[in-house]
């Protein structure tokens, strides 16, 4: 810091408090919003974990309304008589119903 003369040593010497209340101050700030900063950072990582999640919870619940209804055909089918298109149903509602509860629970299908 640049020495200030006067010849009012009483008014240097607040005005040498003044800047160095000032510069601890300002370091404090500057140690808070690294605070800060490293808190959002924290925060914003856990969104997109969240956002990944949330992702994979809605293919996964695609999936599962695709067997959902696949199972709703093959009820339609069976109850009007149609057993082959019932079973046809039922052909596809097992191989996507086995895909969509591998995916559910982390086993790619």
């Amino acid at each position: 810091m640049t020495k200030m003369t006067t010849k009012n040593p009483a008014a240097l010497s607040l005005a040498e408090d003044i800047a160095t209340d000032a510069a601890l101050e300002i370091r404090r700030l500057h140690e808070q919003n690294e605070a800060l900063c490293a808190a959002n950072t924290d925060t914003l990582d856990h969104f997109y974990v969240l956002m990944a999640d949330h992702k994979k919870l809605q293919e996964v619940n695609a999936e599962l309304l695709k067997s959902a209804l696949l199972f709703q055909d093959y009820m339609k089918f069976m109850d009007a008589g149609d057993d082959v298109k019932g079973m046809l149903a039922f052909a596809e509602l097992v191989e996507v119903n086995a895909a969509a509860i591998a995916k559910a629970i982390g086993e790619s299908k």
